[in-house]
C-alpha cells in the first residue's frame, strides 16, 4: 500500500506541476505547491493531500459529508479554509487533482 500512496503522490506532483506557473514550496513544514506567491495546495501527511477552498461553504460541505477533515497547524490549530481528503486510491487521485485544479484555479 504504501508503494501505491508514493506511486499517487508523484502523479498528482507530475500533473500539478505541469501546470502554468506552479512550484514547490514548503507549505506548514510540509510539500506543497504555489501560484505565484499564492500556495493552494500541499501534502500534510502520506496518503493526503489539502488544497485551499474556494469558499467556506466548499469546506464546511466537505466536513459535513465526511469527505475531508480540517488541516491542523502545529497539533492545536485547526485551519478549516484547508480540507484535508484521502490520496490513497486511484479513486482517491481524480477527487485529488479536482480539488488542486479549483484551488490553483482560485489563487490565478
Amino acid at each position: 500500500m504504501a508503494d501505491k500512496i508514493e506511486q499517487l503522490k508523484s502523479n498528482v506532483e507530475e500533473i500539478v506541476l505541469s501546470w502554468p506557473g506552479v512550484k514547490r514550496k514548503q507549505v506548514f513544514g510540509h510539500q506543497g505547491f504555489v501560484r505565484g506567491n499564492a500556495m493552494f495546495a500541499f501534502f500534510p501527511e502520506k496518503g493526503q493531500a489539502s488544497f485551499k477552498a474556494a469558499t467556506s461553504q466548499e469546506a464546511e460541505s466537505l466536513y459535513t459529508s465526511g469527505a475531508a477533515k480540517p488541516f491542523v497547524y502545529n497539533v492545536r490549530m485547526q485551519m478549516r479554509a484547508w480540507p484535508v481528503i484521502p490520496l490513497r486510491t486511484d479513486a482517491d487521485l481524480q477527487e485529488v487533482l479536482t480539488r488542486m485544479r479549483s484551488a490553483y484555479d482560485a489563487v490565478g
